[in-house]
């Protein structure tokens, strides 16, 4: 009977530390978690707090180093940021060392902030070096490149020339007081350079300023390197919707023509003109 007695207690006591097991384990699991919670909650924390310091450094460097407006110092942070100045000041003496004036970089900077985070030397310097060696003098260079400078993101050097040349061609023809037209227009149609060149060059001579041409060139709107029958199809388009060469919604409406059917654009134009918005407003 007192082996059976024993027998019983050490059966509850089992049982009893099967159960504490039990309460245990699915604690251990809501610890667990709940340290996981908290060590990325702190990861978050701390990547946030390294985010916040990284634009702090970045706005404070543009303001002190190019001489930006706060705003617009803040405005760049969003596109790229930076702990150190080791990098962008590479970049800056590179661009120096060249002849480009503080007000030409500023310029470069706002326009395409990632030339801070290019490499100077390997990215940066032998574009540069293979323009000059084409025979361009370092005041062309500068003007040429400060207007552009996303014709230094382009890897190949046939490329690089092709776009450095047109844009010498427009700046040029655009200082002449009688407007100059272009060859290029005839250009047959082919690789997506051509096409991009001889739509841009029919813009041109529709009469949009300078300052758009030049960022589409080096933009990546699809529309700019069509044939020549659809981006021509599209330009009339919207000259008949009554949009001005001269204005961004030119360029934005090219876009939408391209994009959408003329159902749909009629559509978008109607419904923009029943809310009281005059077509050059869509």
């Amino acid at each position: 009977m007192y082996s059976l007695i024993l027998h019983g207690r050490r059966l509850v006591e089992l049982q009893k530390c099967r159960n504490l097991r039990a309460l245990v384990n699915p604690l251990q699991k809501v610890f667990a978690f709940s340290n996981s919670f908290s060590s990325a909650s702190a990861a978050a924390e701390i990547s946030l707090r390294d985010g916040r310091k990284e634009k702090t450094f970045t706005v404070s460097y543009l303001v002190d180093s190019l001489g930006l407006g706060t705003k617009l110092a803040q405005s760049i942070s969003k596109r790229v940021s930076f702990e150190d100045k080791g990098n962008p000041d590479s970049v800056l003496n590179l661009f120096r060392s060249h002849g480009f004036t503080d007000s030409q970089i500023s310029d470069m900077i706002t326009d395409y902030p990632l030339l801070l985070m290019a490499d100077a030397e390997r990215s940066i310097a032998p574009k540069l070096q293979f323009l000059q060696s084409r025979g361009a003098s370092s005041s062309e260079l500068t003007e040429i490149v400060s207007k552009v400078p996303k014709i230094l993101r382009i890897k190949k050097e046939k490329a690089i020339s092709r776009y450095y040349d047109f844009v010498k061609e427009i700046v040029e023809a655009d200082k002449s007081s009688k407007f100059e037209t272009f060859c290029h227009s005839s250009l047959p149609e082919g690789r997506a350079q051509e096409n991009k060149i001889r739509n841009i060059t029919a813009l041109r001579e529709l009469g949009m300023p300078q300052k758009l041409l030049l960022s589409l060139l080096i933009s990546d709107h699809r529309d700019i390197c069509c044939g020549k029958e659809r981006f021509e199809e599209s330009l009339k388009k919207v000259v008949e919707m009554g949009f001005a060469p001269n204005s961004s919604k030119f360029v934005q409406a090219l876009c939408l023509v391209y994009g959408f059917t003329d159902k749909a654009i009629q559509e978008k134009v109607n419904l923009y003109e029943r809310l009281g918005f005059a077509v050059g407003d869509v």
